[in-house]
This record gives C-alpha cells, structure tokens and sequence, in this order.
C-alpha cells in the first residue's frame, strides 16, 4: 500500500491586471500656460522648452520648444532684435524658397515652428478635447498664417488640423484673439493610454524679413494656452496571488492594490467559483481597503474540484480584477504551516489512521527552506537534499 503526501510552498508571484476606464464627466486641465510678466531675456527671447504652470498629473510635458529655424535667418544667421513681453516665441521665420514663403513644406524642412510633446502618465487614459482660445502677436513682416498639426506616438506623419490660421492686422501687444481649437472628434487623440506620446505643432508661414515677429501672446483673462480634455477615472489596478498554501479544505491566497483609480479604494479581496471569471456575485473574502497587499483565506473547499480565483477591488465607480488563478484541492493530507525562525526548530508531527502498521509509505515535498527536519514512519526512506532528516521507527 503506497500513500503519496504532499507539502506545496510556493513564492508569490505579482501579476499585473488589465486596467479597466471610465472618463469624467466633466472637462479637465491638462496644461496651463500664463505668459504676464515671464522672462524673455533671460536667456534671450525667454526658454525653450517654456514649462507649464500647471500641468495634470495625468500627463507630463517639457514645454513648449522652438523649432531649429526660429531666431535664425533663412542663411542659418543668429536674428537680432529685442523680444517683446508678456509673449513667447521669435523671429526668423523667413522660409523663403523656390515655392515662397507660404509653402508649407519649406517652412518644415527649415523648423519654421514651435512644438509641445505631451506624455501621458503611466495607468492613465486621457482624451484631448480642445485648445482654448489664445492670441497671437506679430509684427509686419512676421507670419500671416499658422498651421496647426500633431502626431500620436514618436514617429510617423504629422496631421494638419484643418487649414491654416490667419492671424490678424493687429501688430500692437493687443494682439490677435483666435477661435478655440476642438478636438474632441479626433479619435486619435481619444482613449490614450500610458506612454503614449502626442506632439502638437504650430508651423508658420507668410513672413517676408527675418525680423518679422511671431509670439503666443498674454490674454486679457484667464491662462494664455491651454489644453483641456478628459482624464480616466480609473478603477482600481489589483492583481492576483496564486496559492500559497492548501490544507485539506482551506487555501491562501490574496492578491494587491497597486493603484485606487481616482477614487479610493472601499473594499478589496478574493473572488472564487467553480465557474470561470468569479466576480463579487460568487463566494469572496472580504480584506479591508485601500492600497497594499492582502491576505485572503478560501475556506470549505472540496478536494478534487477545480476553482477559479482573482483578487478584487472597489471603488465608487465600480469593481476591477485581477488575473484568474485556477487551482486544485489534491487528495491527502496537507500541513498548514512549517515555521521556524533565527535557528529554532519547528516540528511537525503527521499522523493518519491507515499509516498504522503499515510496512512502506512515502512523503515527497515541494519546499523552500535552507533546512528541515523530517521525523520519518515506519520503513519510510525520504531522501532529499538541502534538508536535515532524522528518521526511523519512530
């Protein structure tokens, strides 16, 4: 008669789960710019990249940055000139070509325009919805038009954004009101995920001497540049822990909050059925709140039957899960725990009614310790390496 034992310890292994979205319902900041009173000698015609004075923790941005023909003639020469305030931007927008200076392609090739890089944040999701409305300032010879285009992600084409803009007369540092830009219908520009990148650039033309100046200019009232859109309101991020530990009816398992979403997290634990995908309408535990790691105890099991699991989370906007875990109570008997500290010995004592009298049995284990002492059975001849075994009759 042959008995098989089994002792399962298994490290814990972190998998992340498939992050679930919901967007607000109302419009968020995305990055701000208020250009009154910024310096723009120091260094000249102010910096490049211009950092936001606010920006979403949805999203990360350098600012905006100069394209490489701005402060420089068509020939490649340093401008001169003193840059007004109260406005961001330059001079030598001169791309003049066999095609004009109005040629949109020429005024690329030659870095006739500025440009903002956004990086959306890791476990985000963001739709931008518009640029609201901003002024332009230009002098005489400065450019007459804009194009407004962008690019998802680090390489390919940049997308005009309708046609371009024309700026305005005004030359004074009343500057030019322009029209709110909508993006909202640019799918696109919609459920952006983290890492993603989107770059918007401004691409100038019509200027007709190198000194002609373009700047973003101070409004009246309220942030001179903005970029408004809608940030996910994310359900929690929770992933599953496997089984740590069985006993004959019961498993350990639990799983970890590793992001509440935009609203905290009221209740967190372990789903499990004998049916794939367990949600909180099955059997779960129940494990407190918030952030962190938990430990959950599945119990009344029956051996042999396959169950499902996945660690839970929720929010006010709904429940999350992690990956699903399917495991096996196996026939036997299991020992919950062998604990043993800083050199003290823990001992274990297994008894079972049919191992009385019985000539030849065997135990294999699945361990983790640098050490362990196993008092054997009759006729039992365990061998295993790493482990301190004393045995006999005992």
């Amino acid at each position: 008669m042959m008995k098989t034992y089994k002792i399962l310890l298994t490290t814990f292994l972190i998998l992340m789960s498939i992050s679930q979205f919901v967007f607000s319902q109302g419009i968020d900041t995305l990055a701000t710019w208020e250009l009154t009173g910024i310096n723009v000698t120091t260094p000249p015609w102010g910096l490049s990249p211009l950092p936001a004075q606010n920006v979403s923790t949805s999203l990360t941005t350098s600012g905006w940055i100069r394209g490489m023909g701005v402060l420089f003639t068509a020939a490649g020469i340093a401008t001169t000139g003193s840059p007004a305030g109260n406005a961001w931007g330059g001079n030598g927008w001169d791309a003049f070509t066999a095609s004009g200076s109005n040629n949109l392609d020429s005024a690329i090739d030659r870095g006739d325009f500025v440009y903002i890089t956004f990086i959306i944040a890791s476990g985000a999701r963001v739709n931008f919805t518009s640029i609201p409305n901003y002024n332009i300032r230009r002098s005489s010879a400065g450019p007459v038009a804009g194009q407004w285009q962008y690019r998802v992600g680090e390489t390919g084409s940049f997308i005009n954004l309708g046609s371009p803009v024309t700026w305005g007369m005004v030359t004074t540092g009343l500057g030019n009101l322009q029209a709110a830009i909508d993006l909202s219908s640019i799918t696109a520009l919609r459920n952006l995920s983290g890492g993603t990148s989107v770059t918007f650039r401004l691409v100038n033309l019509g200027a007709t001497a190198s000194s002609g100046t373009w700047y973003f200019n101070q409004l009246i009232s309220g942030r001179d540049i903005t970029f408004l859109g809608e940030v996910s309101l994310g359900l929690p991020f929770v992933s599953t822990r496997p089984v740590v530990q069985v006993s004959s009816n019961t498993a350990i398992t639990g799983g970890e909050v590793h992001f509440e979403g935009n609203s905290a997290v009221t209740n967190r634990g372990v789903a499990f059925s004998t049916n794939s995908n367990p949600t909180v309408a099955d059997s779960i535990t129940s494990n407190g709140i918030g952030l962190g790691p938990f430990t959950s105890m599945l119990r009344n099991l029956n051996s042999g039957v396959p169950y499902f699991i996945r660690a839970y989370a929720t929010n006010t906007l709904g429940t999350s899960y992690g990956p699903q875990i399917l495991f096996t109570i196996r026939n036997g008997i299991f020992l919950d725990s062998i604990n043993s500290c800083l050199g003290d010995t823990s001992s274990v004592t297994i008894s079972h009614p049919t191992l009385t009298g019985v000539a030849n049995a065997s135990l294999r284990m699945t361990y983790n310790p640098d050490s362990l002492t196993y008092v054997g059975f009759n006729s039992l001849n365990p061998a295993f390496s790493g482990m301190t075994i004393s045995g006999g009759n005992g």
